[in-house]
């Protein structure tokens, strides 16, 4: 019985989501036709993933998202390590969502801005009609 609340909460849920957002939902139906019928998906700068026929149209429409999400995130890496350059920081370890910099000059106000701009820069570059907005934060240590 549990399971069928739950389901019937997601399928709420999405129908709803959909329905707010039916331009997602409408370039979500052309991604995946275009999957099924190309058995491929491309993400925003071409790069091409082969897919089985036995793929899922929700994995259709996730793959070219996530990697192309990747690739923004990739080029941000290199612009972000170029610029901190500047104030003797390097990238140390980096994770999805998260950036960890280090620098022995580094303090308040020395880069954030430098940072913010790279990482959004990076993915107007891709993806221009998406807004993409990155929050700095600078901290003693990881956390």
């Amino acid at each position: 019985m549990g399971n069928l609340t739950y389901h019937s909460s997601v399928e709420t849920f999405v129908h709803k989501y959909f329905a707010e957002f039916a331009g997602i939902f409408k370039w979500r139906q052309a991604v995946v036709g275009r999957a099924k019928a190309d058995k491929q998906v491309r993400t925003r700068i071409g790069r091409v993933i082969n897919v089985a026929d036995d793929v899922t149209d929700n994995s259709f429409f996730n793959w070219p998202v996530q990697a192309t999400g990747a690739e923004g995130f990739k080029l941000a890496l290199y612009l972000i390590s170029c610029g901190l350059a500047a104030v003797d920081a390097r990238i140390v370890h980096y994770t999805t969502r998260r950036n960890n910099c280090r620098g022995q000059r580094w303090h308040r106000g020395s880069g954030e801005g430098d940072l913010t701009e790279s990482m959004e820069k990076a993915f107007k570059q891709i993806i221009p009609e998406v807004p993409f907005v990155a929050e700095i934060r600078v901290a003693e240590a990881w956390g």
